[in-house]
């Protein structure tokens, strides 16, 4: 299977191509053919096979054999099915089947060796591979005037001058292995730009990648005029591949991010006017190319994290952000509430041009899911699974899991559009003025509002590893498996089109998200038959792996991550009693913020390395400080004055925001408070991180939109009525407990009334 969120190859060369791995006659020269196509497919999986198959039909003559094994090298490290670590050894190994790798000089061999080794920095974001890319680079360019060279030196420029910016970002900006390093870009750009504008000024015809490489070495110099002048004259939308339009686009948005100054945070006008001239359309998108792809994460935690998360999408669509997002990874209560906008969206999407996506179209989508959340979670979904149980338990297949999926899709899916048992296949988006082959993975770069990826994300009981469920496939992706420990098979991704056997392709949206919020013990294992030999996949909530949903970010390659996460805090606890069922719970909790820890760890290393180009990751808890335990029999700090009143830097009280986050996870019913509440707080929490970061990305409006939980800003402001603010308190603190909520409510009560005496 191919890249995993979109159909890439053709079908007519998807079908020969498997008749040829089934069987059927074809040449070595067909089969090479074959395969270059479905590479400019995007479908590696496919051409490494086919390109396999070709060698062992070997032995081949040497200058053959080495084409092979380039061209197979480089379907093995960007084939999507294969762990990214263990892929990136398979092609340099691929390269260097004899050993002399480094003693060798093809061009073409080096310029793909050093194209691995950057591909291992942009995974682990180890600097060392970098150096390992420049010294392939390197030895291409020493080889001029042989072959392609311009290939090898435009990157030995380029990998310069990205190890100068590491250094800047490390606080060594004055270091002369910098100041070395930009000038010898310099020297190479120039040599190359001079002898290609030679060849214009002969009158000479420069192929696509050629003019692509002038126009890099004018941009990388500074000559952004004259870069812009060279992509107008060969009007280059039409009559080259979108792919090798987006190359170009991406390349010379990361030059330009690597060559200004760490202060700027906005791109050049100059800049922006070369990719206009690459790419056309209007600023937005232009603007959104030098970030890289931006993927939102909605984590697990009940109804309350969709409120929240439906405040963090609030924010999203009144900074304009909403419409960069291309992939969103969702996990329990975030796949309930992902879904649902994702309905919404589609709508849009499919109905309106690209162009004619306003900010206020999408503020429109996110009121909406709003208020079909607000009036979905009153019908009390738990309470309709606990009677379920009751009363259908003995007949055969039905579960509560099956009874969430029914009440999910009778309660908030079918809003949308009155649709009930919605195949997952029905999610994907035809946009009007769209290719009729669209695609989100090869057509989004050049959109200016994207049509994202929903993924969601539940956990295999059998294998204990994620599962992903998306509009076109589903399966276990590579890139979360540790191959070095874990012994597990992986459950492959398929196509829902024509691999997964025909009685699952029509497996429905609320499935899928009952799977992702299939808690393990409250409910039972979502069973999926006849998709593997013999095994049964049962499938339970995705929080076990990742209840982020960050995995699903890194795994269609975003550069830019937006992490909203509502799960259960890790707060300290101390009991007088503690019973065996009560250190069970409070074992998983600290065994799931052990997790979440690790995973925010290793994303602020990946951003910490360049490897993201931004990373917001928005919490209950943040802004809360923790005071440090005093130590027995020394004199407790005293507590800060109007404590009460200390407010977090987003603008929410700190005794709210704690209450909040003290709140149930679960999926019953939930107050219009204690909604609008959640929703308030991600909403200021969202907005206030993506304006203090100062991203190009965000567009800062002039009036905020009016949402319906602005009205609690009245409620918990410096001029409330202490009386509503007050009943906002107690609603929460009835919030944390999961049952008998009006009978603690009616103890505080008593306890506040004044005694008959008094």
């Amino acid at each position: 299977m191919a890249d995993s969120d979109i159909g890439t190859a053709a079908p007519d060369l998807k079908d020969p191509a498997r008749a040829i791995l089934a069987g059927h006659q074809a040449t070595v020269d067909e089969i090479v053919e074959m395969s270059d196509g479905l590479k400019a497919g995007k479908d590696f999986e496919l051409a490494r096979r086919l390109l396999t198959l070709a060698r062992e039909r070997g032995p081949h003559p040497p200058e053959l054999e080495r084409r092979l094994r380039e061209k197979l090298a480089i379907c093995i490290y960007k084939d999507p099915e294969l762990r990214a670590e263990d892929a990136l050894d398979e092609a340099l190994a691929m390269l260097d089947v004899d050993g002399d790798l480094d003693a060798s000089n093809p061009q073409e061999t080096l310029g793909i060796a050093g194209a691995i080794h950057k591909r291992r920095w942009e995974v682990d974001g180890r600097v060392e591979h970098l150096h390992r890319a420049l010294e392939f680079y390197q030895r291409g360019w020493e080889l001029r005037p042989r072959g392609d060279y311009r290939y090898t030196g435009i990157n030995t420029a380029y990998v310069l001058d990205l190890l100068a910016h590491l250094d800047e970002q490390e606080g060594d900006g004055a270091s002369q292995a910098k100041g070395r390093r930009r000038e010898k870009a310099r020297t190479v750009r120039l040599e190359i730009a001079d002898e290609l504008e030679g060849m214009l000024q002969r009158g000479d015809d420069l192929n696509w990648w050629s003019l692509a490489t002038l126009v890099e070495a004018h941009f990388g110099l500074g000559n952004d005029e004259r870069a812009r002048e060279l992509l107008e004259g060969a009007r280059p939308r039409g009559q080259v591949d979108d792919w090798e339009l987006e190359s170009t686009a991406r390349q010379l948005a990361s030059l330009a991010r690597i060559t200004r100054a760490p202060s700027d945070r906005q791109p050049k006008r100059s800049d922006v006017a070369v990719l206009k001239a690459l790419i056309g359309g209007e600023a937005e998108h232009v603007v959104a190319a030098f970030g890289g792809k931006l993927g939102v994460a909605l984590s697990g935690g009940g109804f309350r994290a969709s409120f929240f998360h439906l405040g963090v999408l609030a924010a999203l669509a009144e900074l304009d952000v909403l419409r960069h997002v291309e992939v969103l990874s969702c996990v329990s209560g975030g796949s309930i509430a992902g879904a649902q906008y994702y309905l919404r969206l589609r709508r849009l999407l499919a109905d309106t041009p690209d162009g004619q996506v306003d900010r206020e179209a999408l503020i429109g989508v996110v009121r909406q899911v709003q208020e079909d959340f607000v009036g979905g979670v009153d019908a009390n979904i738990r309470a309709h699974v606990l009677v379920s149980s009751f009363l259908r338990w003995a007949r055969p297949g039905r579960t509560r899991t099956t009874r969430v999926a029914e009440l999910l899709d009778t309660h908030l899916f079918s809003r949308v559009d009155g649709i009930h048992g919605r195949p997952l296949r029905d999610l994907i988006v035809q946009p009007p003025d769209a290719p009729v082959d669209f695609n989100p993975k090869r057509h989004n770069w050049s959109r200016s509002t994207k049509v994202p990826v929903l993924i969601l994300n539940a956990t295999t009981l059998n294998t204990g590893h994620n599962w992903q469920f998306a509009a076109t496939w589903m399966g276990e992706p590579p890139s979360t498996i540790e191959g070095q420990v874990d012994i597990g098979s992986r459950l492959q991704r398929m196509w829902l089109k024509d691999e997964v056997p025909a009685a699952n392709r029509d497996i429905t949206l609320s499935t899928a998200v009952a799977a992702s919020a299939c808690v393990p013990g409250l409910f039972p294992p979502v069973p999926i038959e006849g998709l593997y030999q013999d095994i049964v996949v049962r499938l339970v909530d995705g929080g076990l792996q990742d209840n982020q949903g960050s995995y699903g970010l890194l795994d269609q390659d975003c550069r830019l991550v937006f992490v909203s996460d509502a799960s259960a805090q890790k707060d300290t606890k101390e009991k007088r009693y503690w019973r065996p069922w009560s250190v069970l719970l409070r074992s998983n909790t600290i065994a799931m913020g052990t997790i979440r820890t690790r995973l925010y760890r290793e994303l602020d290393s990946l951003h910490r390395s360049s490897r993201l180009n931004a990373l917001w990751y928005v919490h209950l808890g943040r802004g809360l400080d923790r005071a440090p335990v005093a130590v027995a029999g020394a004199k407790a700090p005293a507590p800060p004055a109007h404590a009460g009143a200390q407010m977090t830097p987003y603008g929410i009280p700190a005794e709210v925001q704690r209450r909040l986050m003290a709140l149930r996870t679960d999926l019953d019913r939930f107050s219009a408070d204690e909604a609008d509440a959640l929703m308030l707080s991600g909403y200021k929490m969202a907005n206030w991180c993506l304006k203090e970061s100062g991203h190009p990305l965000v567009a800062v409006p002039n009036q905020p939109a009016d949402f319906r939980f602005r009205r609690m800003d009245r409620v918990i402001g410096v001029d409330a009525p202490r009386e509503e603010y007050e009943r906002l308190l107690d609603t929460l603190d009835d919030g944390s407990h999961r049952w008998f909520r009006r009978t603690y409510r009616l103890r505080r009560q008593l306890r506040r009334r004044p005694s008959a005496g008094g």
